[in-house]
């Protein structure tokens, strides 16, 4: 118990900063509906945000027919990394 306190008391006093990053977000849609909006995350993201729907309950994110959507968009996205020289990131 004293330790669960103890991580309350540091989450409590924890002030968040900006990071100097861009980030990639899959948002999982439950059919259509945004579950959150990406632009909760631009307090404390210095960079791009960007951002991929995909059609899944957010407990399905890690199934076949999710990752489908997902696993292209993560792959483009990691070669861009690797293959674009005018990239900070």
């Amino acid at each position: 118990m004293r330790v669960l306190q103890n991580n309350v008391g540091i989450g409590a006093q924890h002030i968040h900063g900006r990071v100097t990053t861009n980030m990639l977000i899959f948002t999982a849609t439950n059919g259509g509906e945004y579950v959150i909006d990406p632009e909760v995350w631009a307090p404390y993201i210095e960079g791009r945000i960007h951002h991929h729907r995909i059609t899944s309950s957010h407990h399905a994110l890690m199934q076949p027919d999710s990752l489908r959507q997902l696993g292209p968009e993560l792959a483009a996205e990691l070669r861009g990394l690797h293959t674009d020289p005018t990239r900070e990131d």
